[in-house]
């Protein structure tokens, strides 16, 4: 396993400041020629270059892109009862190849051309993403391995002999087929995880847990099992099977 980079992925700004109405004028022409042509415009304010896109959103008037270095800009119409006018949102693309102090003279050197005046403490974090990259020739993926909520849905495509598809919660299923003693069979799915999650997980209660504490004592020769299709736990009574199949494996038991 190799680190081949790590850093600062997505960061998201909020200034506690507006543009001028000088500025916003411009950029609410320039956005009804982009509506108008149903796409984006460039537009050139005090040395600073934008592509304005033809919408907003989020409650903010105008959205422009700052050229190659994936740097968005959103300005909402100035109102001073609502002085968090501006959210910048750098990207991978800047960070990754310039560096978090080059993204922060580029935004301060931005907003001083747009006539933008704030200080250090009128600056805040809305959201910061870090990312490694690593480099894993020999890592499979196992969906065994993951850790989900109980809740959580989940579809696995298991390559094996049979290309088994299976769709479900908590892990994969498992069809297992009991002989009991008298010659009749019973195949029921079984979901492993599940039952783990029942009996001591999270979604199990105290009163469930000493239950299976008790039952495993008491009656040491029943299997418990998690039933998919009936979403239960289930007892499997092995003083009655002779022969339980599961996953291309038999097992045998004596009489």
């Amino acid at each position: 396993m190799h680190v081949v980079h790590r850093g600062f992925d997505t960061i998201a700004l909020s200034v506690q400041a507006n543009i001028s109405s000088e500025l916003f004028e411009l950029l609410n022409t320039e956005r009804e020629r982009a509506e108008e042509n149903r796409a984006q415009v460039p537009v050139t304010y005090g040395g600073a270059d934008f592509d304005l896109l033809p919408y907003g959103g989020n409650g903010y008037r105008f959205i422009l892109k700052g050229g190659p270095l994936d740097v968005t800009w959103f300005f909402k119409k100035p109102n001073a009862r609502d002085p968090w006018g501006i959210r910048i949102s750098v990207g991978s693309t800047l960070l990754a190849t310039q560096g978090l102090g080059y993204a922060r003279a580029y935004i301060d050197k931005t907003l001083t051309r747009l006539s933008v005046r704030f200080e250090a403490h009128q600056v805040s974090i809305a959201r910061v993403d870090f990312c490694v990259d690593i480099l894993a020739p020999s890592f499979e993926l196992a969906p065994e391995n993951f850790v989900i909520h109980s809740h959580a849905n989940r579809a696995d495509y298991l390559a094996s002999q049979d290309d088994v598809r299976s769709n479900g919660k908590s892990g994969r299923f498992t069809s297992v087929t009991f002989t009991k003693k008298d010659g009749t069979e019973r195949v029921m799915r079984v979901q492993p995880a599940a039952l783990r999650q029942h009996v001591k997980g999270e979604v199990a209660s105290e009163a469930a847990r000493k239950a299976i504490m008790t039952r495993a004592r008491r009656h040491p020769h029943l299997l418990p099992v998690w039933d998919a299709e009936a979403r239960a736990a289930r007892s499997v009574n092995l003083a009655t099977v002779t022969r339980i199949a599961a996953d291309g494996h038999i097992y045998h038991f004596p009489n």
